[in-house]
C-alpha cells in the first residue's frame, strides 16, 4: 500500500504578498510619473526632471513634484488651453 502525503504551501505565496504588493505600487508609481514627464510642455526641462513617486505605505504612492507652477500648467493641460513661455534668453 503506498502512503500518499499532502504538504500545503499555500503560506509561502501568502508571504510574499506585501513585497509584491509594493513592487506593483512602485511600478505604479514610476508609470505615471514617466507618463507625467512626457506630458509635460518643456522649456528649460525642469518641470519634467522634477517628477518623482515615493511609495507612502503599503496601499499608496505619490507622485509629484516641487515646482511651484506645476499646478498651472496642469490646470492649463487639463483645459486644454495651450501653454505659452516666455524666452528669458
Amino acid at each position: 500500500m503506498s502512503v500518499v502525503r499532502f504538504v500545503s504551501n499555500a503560506r509561502v505565496p501568502l508571504d510574499a504578498l506585501p513585497e509584491l504588493k509594493a513592487k506593483a505600487l512602485n511600478a505604479a508609481g514610476l508609470t505615471v510619473a514617466g507618463t507625467s514627464a512626457e506630458l509635460s510642455p518643456v522649456e528649460t526641462g525642469r518641470l519634467r526632471s522634477s517628477i518623482t513617486h515615493k511609495l507612502v505605505n503599503d496601499s499608496e504612492v505619490h507622485v509629484g513634484t516641487n515646482v511651484e507652477y506645476a499646478v498651472f500648467v496642469h490646470e492649463y493641460l487639463q483645459n486644454d488651453m495651450p501653454v505659452q513661455f516666455q524666452n528669458m534668453g
